[in-house]
């Protein structure tokens, strides 16, 4: 039997067919990605998006975790997954070394940022999603290779790099243009039918309203500051929860039921005066210490008067004309979104 001799060396394994694959599924997710990111850069680049006010993706945007170091993180991703598609496109070791440690923090900032968004934010954005979606298949498909090469001294081939550059470029770009030509939802809006005025005269201002929308909340605040000055305004409250948000219908329930006592606003105030989740024991606690009958609360919590309710105020929503949270009708005029100081001052300013 032949013995090898002690100068010959092994010759590079080849590389498994699988591998190019996975570089080419990494590289459609990148681009997948960048489409996502364009979506979401468009509103700070020509003031247009494909976000409705209060929205989601409008929520999760205005959030603390929107930015990182003043910067939108949705620049910050156009900026990784740029640079993550050319560790996956440019041939050499540096390269071959750096992918599985790309693949794998894509991977992890994507599983963060799903987990802000459910649990922290309360609000689902569709293209953050989107873009958490592609990083795991992009980190999956980059730590794929590294596994499979992981016993192969072949070295890595580029992929074709100018059609990907090429790619890259549109799928930031051609978003941005889109948005520049899609009809945007404005925040002030004219109503079919005017809201009109009660039997006493004074305005109706009709909210309708998610006790855990950080924007209804932060709308709420605003409003009931302002309206202490406008005794010629009376808020009619609709609650409409939504579904991504958790605490949203147990609040909604007990506002409803505050209400039967005659508590609705102190409840409300009270409720969006701390940054505390609104679960139904915080809500309990809450009508408790405005001093009501928690024996006729606790009744009516047990009973379907409130789903009823909050089911008439989103057949209300719905049919006027459902975009986003909060929504307010003054009069002839419908506002979306949050409002702050000085819309909240032009807004009612423009109704006497």
């Amino acid at each position: 039997m032949n013995e090898p001799r002690a100068d010959q060396t092994e010759s590079p394994k080849p590389t498994p067919r699988t591998v190019p694959i996975a570089r080419i599924v990494a590289a459609v997710a990148a681009l997948v990605a960048l489409v996502a990111s364009g979506m979401l850069i468009a509103p700070y680049l020509v003031g247009a998006g494909f976000c409705a006010p209060g929205a989601g993706c409008d929520v999760v945007a205005r959030s603390s975790y929107g930015h990182l170091f003043g910067v939108p993180v949705a620049f910050l991703g156009a900026f990784a997954f740029t640079a993550g598609l050319a560790i996956v496109v440019s041939p050499g070791p540096l390269p071959k070394r750096l992918a599985p440690w790309v693949g794998a923090s894509a991977i992890v900032g994507a599983l963060r940022f799903l987990f802000l968004q459910k649990f922290v934010i309360g609000a689902w954005c569709v293209f953050c999603v989107a873009v958490d979606s592609a990083s795991i298949v992009f980190g999956a498909a980059l730590l794929f290779e590294w596994y499979s090469l992981r016993a192969h001294t072949a070295p890595r081939h580029a992929l074709s790099p100018t059609p990907l550059a090429i790619a890259a470029v549109l799928a930031i770009s051609l978003p941005v243009i889109a948005a520049t030509r899609r009809p945007q939802e404005p925040p002030v809006r004219t109503l079919e039918a005017s809201v009109g005025r009660d039997q006493d005269g004074r305005l109706i201002l009709r909210e309708f309203i998610d006790l855990e929308c950080p924007y209804c909340r932060a709308t709420q605040r605003v409003l009931h500051a302002k309206l202490a000055a406008r005794p010629d305004i009376v808020v009619q409250r609709h609650h409409v929860p939504l579904a991504s948000h958790r605490y949203a219908k147990d609040a909604a329930i007990a506002a409803c039921c505050a209400a039967e006592q005659g508590a609705e606003e102190r409840f409300v105030e009270a409720v969006v005066e701390v940054d505390v989740e609104p679960a139904a024991p915080f809500c309990r606690a809450v009508v408790d210490k405005l001093g009501l009958d928690l024996a006729k609360y606790d009744a009516c919590v047990a009973s379907d008067r409130p789903s009823q309710r909050i089911a008439v105020d989103r057949a209300l929503l719905d049919k006027t004309g459902f975009v986003g949270l909060p929504t307010i009708d003054l009069e002839g005029e419908r506002w979306l979104g949050m409002l702050n100081d000085a819309q909240a001052d032009a807004f009612l300013a423009r109704h006497r």
